[in-house]
């Protein structure tokens, strides 16, 4: 392979909405699903918190597969507001575009597939994060 014909994208949970609570409880879901591949054998988490260490370690012991994204999985048990902070982008409009931008200025990323919903989740609290997401960052991102 020719690296200079490669590029580089990622996959990432990203909210947005005033109430970060609510952009926390939208990508819930996600978030397990992510800490799950992140338990699998041959991934690499030495990076993380000890915490969060334990986190992916408590969801990939317990995971449900038949609840897989979904917010009502009991494997999210652990899965707290800080652990989301650090496994997704979520925050109010602005809170999101800035840590998207350190991340874009920090890795040559070429695209990047945006994940904003969970199974489960409230439809309506859906609706509104995909909004803000579609019209207040992802506008911002060119």
């Amino acid at each position: 392979l020719d690296p200079t014909t490669l590029s580089t994208g990622a996959y990432l949970n990203v909210a947005a909405h005033s109430d970060v609570a609510v952009a926390r409880r939208v990508v819930r879901g996600s978030i397990g699903t992510m800490a799950h591949f992140s338990s699998m054998k041959g991934a690499s988490i030495e990076e993380v918190s000890k915490a969060s260490r334990e986190t992916v370690e408590h969801v990939g012991k317990h995971y449900q597969l038949g609840l897989h994204g979904d917010v009502r999985a009991v494997h999210l048990e652990k899965v707290d507001a800080e652990f989301i902070d650090n496994f997704a982008v979520v925050g109010t409009p602005q809170q999101v575009l800035d840590r998207l931008g350190k991340i874009l200025k920090t890795m040559p990323l070429q695209r990047i597939c945006i994940m904003h919903g969970s199974r489960g989740a409230d439809p309506a609290e859906s609706r509104e994060v995909s909004a803000c997401v579609a019209e207040e960052v992802i506008t911002h991102l060119r």
